[in-house]
This record gives structure tokens, sequence and C-alpha cells, in this order.
């Protein structure tokens, strides 16, 4: 057992040493981070437009002012920052997998790595938990930081935490496809474009309004949250449930990545 630790912790080091020198994950964190504020801040203008020039801003002002209740309110800022993060998720996630696992085929990285006692499984797998837990915690910790800095009260809403967990489920999604997608060409730029088209092709249909919500929750979360929540008959319990689709999807689809990057040569 001592001896797979030690091989997994070889792996990891090569894995940061090769693959997250800066200006990498800075660029990354930068752009969630911007984005995030961003998103926020738009809303911010929009809310506090009716404020008087020059005074401080003031929450419950603008609340009363507009007969809104700080659900409401709060539900409009988590729509507002989960459209834009989508979106944003779309480009990036696609193209850091493509730079963390696809270019691999290309540049020799992965072969250099099968030479170690590391097996395909180790190599896959890691990268992806890697790639899964950088991302959702650069995304976690700008909208934290960001809603932090901006409004305060987003984060006593527990759909605040719920649309958390469905940014970490989407994410998920993301990587799970685009490394199929990375093992099925294994050529770097077929897989930006592919995976890229694919999800935007994904978010213009499931924008319709003729598509059933939970097909949205499903294989959107970050869209579907949103108008789960605002449907009365629906509970907490059918969220999860919801949820527990878009975890099916992602394992289905690891499982063909593993499935093929165990039969394509190196």
């Amino acid at each position: 057992m001592s001896g797979t630790w030690r091989r997994l912790w070889m792996q990891l080091r090569l894995e940061i040493d090769s693959l997250y020198r800066f200006p990498i994950i800075e660029i990354f964190i930068s752009f969630i981070l911007f984005v995030t504020i961003q998103s926020l801040g738009m809303m911010s203008i929009e809310l506090g437009s009716e404020v008087t020039t020059g005074s401080e801003l003031n929450i419950t002002e603008i609340m009363v002012q507009n007969s809104q209740t700080l659900e409401q309110w709060g539900t409009g800022l988590l729509s507002n920052t989960l459209n834009s993060l989508t979106v944003m998720l779309i480009l990036i996630i696609p193209l850091f997998v493509t730079f963390i696992f696809a270019a691999g085929f290309e540049d020799g990285s992965h072969r250099t790595l099968l030479s170690y006692p590391v097996s395909r499984n180790q190599l896959l797998f890691l990268r992806v938990i890697v790639l899964f837990l950088l991302s959702v915690a650069t995304v976690t910790l700008s909208f934290i930081s960001a809603a932090s800095i901006a409004f305060p009260i987003i984060l006593e809403l527990p759909l605040t935490y719920i649309s958390m967990l469905s940014i970490s489920l989407f994410i998920m999604l993301i990587i799970s496809s685009s490394m199929v997608v990375a093992v099925v060409t294994r050529k770097t730029m077929i897989t930006a474009i592919a995976s890229l088209g694919i999800w935007y092709s994904i978010l213009i249909v499931l924008s319709t309004e003729h598509i059933p919500t939970i097909i949205k929750a499903t294989l959107i979360p970050t869209l579907g949250i949103l108008e789960l929540a605002g449907e009365s008959s629906v509970v907490l319990f059918d969220i999860l449930i919801y949820f527990c689709g878009s975890v099916f999807i992602s394992i289905v689809l690891l499982a063909i990545s593993v499935y093929i990057f165990h039969r394509v040569e190196i």
C-alpha cells in the first residue's frame, strides 16, 4: 500500500512540475475571479440605479423601493452570476482539459509518465481529479470572495449553496465529456473545437423554452437549478434526484474514457 501511495505522490509531483507551472493556474484563477466579480457588479449597478447618486448603497432601501423579498433579490443575483459562469466554464474547462490531457498524446508526456510504474487508470483518474478539484476550488473561492465583497447577504441564502453544488456537477460533466473527446481524437486542436462545439450547442438547445426543466437540470445544472427553485412543487429532494442524473452521466462518460484509453496507442 505504501508503494502505491508513493507512486501516486511521485506522479502528482510530475503532474504539477510539468503541467501547472506559472502562470497557468494564476491566469485560470484570475479569469474566473474577474468573471464572477463582473457578474455581481453588473447586477449591483442595475439594482442600485434608483439610489441617489453619491449616497451610500443601502441594500434594505433598494429592496423596499423595488418591493422585492430577500429571496427574490438573491435569486436575481444568483441567476446573473450563474449564467455568466456557465458560459465561462464552457469556454475555459474544455481548453484546460485540452492543454492538460489531450496535448499529452502529441507531446509524448503520456508515454513518458507510463514509462514509470504508473498505470493508465492512475494517469487518467489523477488528471481528472486534479482538474476537478482545481476548477471547483477556484470557482467556489472566487464566488465566495466576490460575494463577500459585493453582496454578503447572498451567502445567507440556502439556494446559494445548492447553486455551488450545481457548478461542481457541471464542471464534472464538462471534464468527463471532454476526456472522451480527447481519448477518441488524441489531437489538441480537434479536442478543443469539438468540446466547445458540443457544449455550446447543448447550451443553445437547452436555452429554448420548450425543453423540460429536468433535462436542463441534468445536462446543465447551473441553468436548471434556478428554474427548479422557482417551481413551488419542487423540493430539495427532487433537486438532489435530478443532480444524481448528472453524476450518473459523468460516471458513464468517465467509464467510456477509461475503456478507450486502455485501447489506444500512446
